[in-house]
């Protein structure tokens, strides 16, 4: 929530010229009831990147605090190649401009997310996400413990989906530099 209302904010400072709508679903956990029921309603435009965003355990290779993750897909998919490539040149073109803007790229195959149920309705979806520490309330010793975040991560989170909007209008081409 707070990366979405982050971005909104961002933007309009900006005096961007983009069209962006921060979608807030519910029942992720239990079955994806809110994404579905968008999904299914229509409420999204073919012509629309959906990015899913997340919080999720850290697995090897992926670490608290070095970075926000664009996330190629989850444990049930692989998101949407060409979008998750946008993703990731607009990070790599943040990094190289930015000196403190960290991004990984992975894999984050320990559960599943929006992205997978935007994507079964055949909408263009990638995701990011940011390692999420005591996953599910799960601390040492397994005591009940809060989840947190790293700042850093999540500011770099906000950075990249303002970039990836302000940038939208230039997908093709971002998208085409690879062939």
């Amino acid at each position: 929530v707070t990366a979405i209302l982050a971005t909104l904010i961002e933007l309009k400072r900006r005096g961007a010229k983009t069209n962006v709508v921060g979608f807030i679903s519910r029942a992720e956990e239990v079955g994806f009831y809110g994404a579905l029921a968008a999904a299914a309603a229509g409420s999204f435009s073919p012509k629309s990147l959906l990015i899913s965003l997340e919080t999720s355990k850290e697995i090897p290779g992926v670490k608290m605090g070095e970075g926000v993750i664009v996330r190629v897909g989850d444990r049930s998919s692989v998101f949407d190649s060409a979008a998750t490539r946008y993703l990731s040149e607009i990070a790599g073109a943040v990094q190289r401009r930015e000196s403190g803007f960290k991004f990984q790229r992975a894999l984050m195959a320990g559960g599943s997310c929006e992205g997978t149920a935007f994507q079964e309705f055949g909408l263009r979806t990638a995701a990011v996400c940011v390692a999420l520490g005591n996953y599910h309330n799960c601390g040492p010793a397994n005591q009940i413990a809060e989840e947190f975040v790293s700042l850093d991560d999540a500011a770099g989170m906000q950075g990249l989906l303002t970039e990836a909007a302000i940038q939208f209008g230039d997908y093709e081409a971002v998208v085409g530099r690879l062939p």
